[in-house]
């Protein structure tokens, strides 16, 4: 964000919501309570600024953990300890109407967003990963979101990453999935109530 701030304050101003992914993308297994507070609130600090810069009110205030790492290899009390402060900085839990998929079903009281679908487009990086999942160009990839999109549920929640390297590809899959009659939708949120600590 820092990097491409005034991307972020175009992106903005043009509708599109700013959530929360951390500063340094680390897995937060690997960090402690209060370096997981710091990632969290000096991203945040971040996200209002460009919202203030962009002269519009934040929506939402959402949060999703790098690699969907919630902290379950701490353990179950940390993982809970990363919800309840999810809970106090103010998160809202999104909700994807009529979406089901074991992902979401497994762990539909936290609070971060999760995804159903992941694009894979960090294939592409080396000949290695292309190897790994059988995608040598944009063709394959967009062929492969095509056939496989859909496969488990009518709806999904894709994630794709904007790295430098993959930004090209966004255009010809969203194209193909226009292409395909994908209607995108808007989720709604919900305000957590802040829990008693026992």
């Amino acid at each position: 964000m820092e990097k491409n701030f005034d991307h972020v304050v175009y992106a903005i101003q043009h509708g599109f919501w700013i959530g929360n992914h951390s500063y340094t993308h680390p897995h937060f297994s690997d960090i402690s309570l209060s370096e997981a507070r710091e990632e969290i609130v000096r991203t945040e600090e971040l996200i209002d600024k460009a919202y203030s810069v962009a002269k519009c009110t934040r929506p939402v205030r959402l949060f999703r953990f790098p690699y969907m790492d919630k902290g379950l290899k701490k353990g179950v009390e940390y993982t809970q300890q990363l919800q309840q402060l999810l809970q106090e900085l103010n998160f809202e839990r999104v909700v994807f109407k009529d979406v089901k998929h074991p992902a979401l079903t497994e762990r539909e009281e936290d609070i971060d967003a999760s995804w159903t679908f992941d694009a894979r487009e960090y294939a592409l990086f080396t000949q290695a990963t292309m190897r790994k999942y059988n995608l040598f160009n944009v063709t394959d990839f967009v062929q492969r979101v095509a056939d496989e999109l859909f496969q488990f549920s009518p709806k999904e929640i894709v994630l794709f990453h904007d790295f430098e390297q993959t930004h090209h590809l966004f255009s010809p899959m969203l194209n193909t999935l226009l292409s395909l009659n994908v209607e995108f939708a808007v989720p709604s949120v919900e305000k957590i109530a802040l829990k008693g600590g026992d």
